[in-house]
């Protein structure tokens, strides 16, 4: 499965769609709870997540464990947003244009 990503410094959270979770065989808390996007109101379940930030060369990657997520419930929920929390803390992040974006390990 390949998908695009949002990287979004106004999301607090990365949220999943639930197509995408379930495709990952991600293990989902079953407590259901309500988050406010930049689409209203929706449903999500909690989860945790490794994400890979692809350099140019694969020695270039950057790896981030257990980053927290929220799996939308809402089967017309089809974007990937990577927000903040347990990502931004990690890199300096520059947004150059509205599709160049530098990122840099914060050691």
């Amino acid at each position: 499965m390949e998908f695009s990503v949002i990287l979004d410094s106004g999301s607090d959270i990365t949220t999943v769609p639930k197509a995408i979770a379930d495709f990952l065989d991600l293990e989902i808390e079953n407590e259901e709870s309500e988050m406010i996007g930049y689409k209203g109101i929706g449903k999500i379940k909690n989860s945790k997540v490794t994400i890979i930030f692809k350099g140019k060369v694969q020695r270039l990657d950057e790896v981030l464990h257990d980053v927290p997520i929220a799996v939308m419930q809402d089967p017309e929920e089809q974007e990937v947003v990577v927000g903040t929390r347990g990502v931004f803390e990690h890199f300096k992040i520059l947004f150059n244009d509205s599709k160049s974006v530098s990122i840099t390990r914060i050691i």
